[in-house]
This record gives C-alpha cells, structure tokens and sequence, in this order.
C-alpha cells in the first residue's frame, strides 16, 4: 500500500513524496529502496536513508 503527495518547493519546484507501507522490518525496507533508486544513483556513491523506518 502507498500514499503520494505533490508538494510545492520553497524554490517553487514541485517535490513528490511517496508512503510507502507493508514491510517486514528496517532492512526489507531498505533493500526495496536501494533497487528503486539504484538507477538514479552513480555506482560509485551510496548514502543509507535515516528516513526509511
């Protein structure tokens, strides 16, 4: 399950936040977020996310 967000930017881009929910615990979660943005990300650079729970 999801929930999405449009948000306004104070630079007046608009930002998207996406909930997502139904993990089964802090690495599952991170693991599903390292491959959805694995291929924005360079190879070379790797920040764990604090705001993944």
């Amino acid at each position: 399950m999801y929930s999405a967000y449009c948000v306004v930017a104070p630079d007046g881009t608009t930002r998207l936040a996406v909930f997502f929910d139904g993990f089964e615990d802090n690495d599952d979660a991170q693991l599903f977020l390292k491959m959805l943005m694995a291929p924005y990300e360079s190879p070379h650079y790797y920040d764990e996310s604090d705001t993944v729970h």
